[in-house]
């Protein structure tokens, strides 16, 4: 038994690293009834059998780490609206996509976290896919006569989703360039990609989340070398971001302001007044997953132009979940990254700056950046759902110091 158990282990544990590897991009296939399925949709499910396999064989209950609480709630409440929704199709795909970030990838790192060869190498793999991502957005950036601004999305559809991804990479990116317990290496690498992927930033929404994680990051590492690097990106925001090719500060400027350049009402915000309209309406149930796209045009009386449509990825997070799920589901998913948040701050507070410390405040920091820009984006979207998995399993993972409920280790081929 232990051996098989040593074998699905190792499965489980390089299978992630497969997902960490390929899932940070929009790339995928359609499959019949226009879903549309990225590559490692299947692995993640398939993965996930595997682990329930796993639970069904040895009955080790404690072995599994659960999702956390409001996740649970949160796929609850969108499973109940469908009972409402006129566009159950579209409900059941999205739901099938929430069970996957919420319920299945988080238990499934969760689970590999608790190795510390699977900890190490998770880590490592997801910071090599961070660089090839920013490093296409870069080559995307630069080529200034052929890439529009708003097409600067690396391996995603446009800025705002890559302005997404970025938001939840960044501040754990800082966290590494300051934590002093690592090697010279991670930490130039962590500083590297936390620059790189700010010049390469081109959303408004994305650039005051990082910015006001990254802040609070700072606060709360409280060292001479964390208020350098505050000073330092301060600089470069005053100085250097005014003369780059793109003039990324008026761009990301431009992509939030409520007035266009030519002085018309932006349509992300008239969007916003009718779907806070359509939650009035149906506050507790909503009008069913999955619905918001045919239902926020009967609310159109509020919108100046209905025939104008508002740029691609401009919905408010929080405003689609209430309106289509009800006010008590978008708070779970509120609540939801607001633990982990706490939760992360908590155990960097309780463990310094050492050990795990600096990657539970990094992965809080990155949840709430990730909470600040659904306010601009509407971010729970292929690509992006897997990497948020991985970090709320940062986040929820094992208090500083790792020394309860150890999970089975692939360290040296054995299980604990």
């Amino acid at each position: 038994m232990k051996t098989w158990l040593t074998r699905v282990d190792h499965t489980l544990m390089w299978g992630s690293l497969l997902a960490l590897a390929i899932s940070p991009t929009q790339y995928g296939f359609r499959l019949a009834g226009n879903m549309n399925v990225c590559l490692v949709d299947p692995l993640i499910w398939g993965l996930g059998g595997l682990l329930g396999l796993r639970l069904l064989v040895s009955r080790e209950w404690a072995v599994i780490k659960k999702p956390p609480v409001f996740a649970g709630l949160f796929f609850v409440f969108c499973a109940v609206s469908l009972v409402v929704s006129q566009s159950r199709m579209n409900g059941i795909k999205e739901l099938i996509q929430y069970a996957e970030y919420f319920l299945v990838a988080p238990a499934l790192f969760l689970h590999v976290l608790a190795m510390p060869r699977g900890r190490r190498w998770s880590l490592l793999v997801f910071a090599v896919a961070t660089s090839a991502v920013i490093g296409f957005g870069l080559t995307q950036y630069l080529r200034l006569e052929t890439v529009a601004a708003f097409a600067v999305g690396g391996s995603f559809g446009n800025a705002n989703v890559l302005g997404g991804f970025l938001s939840l990479v960044l501040p754990l990116a800082l966290s590494f360039a300051l934590s002093a317990d690592r090697p010279w290496w991670p930490r130039l690498w962590g500083a590297a990609l936390f620059l790189a992927g700010l010049f390469s930033l081109l959303s408004g929404g994305a650039l005051v989340a990082v910015l006001t994680a990254s802040i609070a990051l700072v606060c709360l590492w409280r060292t001479k070398t964390a208020w350098v690097a505050l000073a330092a990106v301060t600089a470069l925001l005053m100085f250097i971001f005014p003369l780059l090719p793109r003039q990324n500060l008026w761009t990301a400027h431009d992509s939030i302001a409520v007035f266009t350049p030519d002085g018309e009402p932006a349509m992300r915000y008239p969007e916003w007044q009718a779907a806070a309209a359509m939650i009035a309406d149906r506050p507790l149930t909503g009008v069913g997953l999955g619905a918001y796209q045919s239902h926020v045009g009967q609310y159109a009386g509020v919108i100046p132009d209905e025939n104008v449509k508002a740029e691609a990825d401009s919905q408010n997070m929080y405003l689609v979940l209430a309106s289509t799920i009800g006010i008590p589901g978008v708070l779970c998913f509120a609540l939801l990254l607001a633990m982990g948040v706490a939760r992360g701050v908590r155990e960097f507070i309780e463990g310094g700056q050492l050990n795990h410390a600096a990657y539970k405040l990094g992965a809080a920091m990155a949840l709430l950046a990730f909470a600040v820009n659904c306010v601009w984006s509407p971010l729970l979207v292929r690509g992006i759902g897997i990497p948020l998995a991985f970090i709320l399993a940062l986040a929820y993972f094992l208090p500083v110091g790792g020394q309860k409920n150890v999970s089975p280790s692939c360290e040296s081929g054995k299980t604990q």
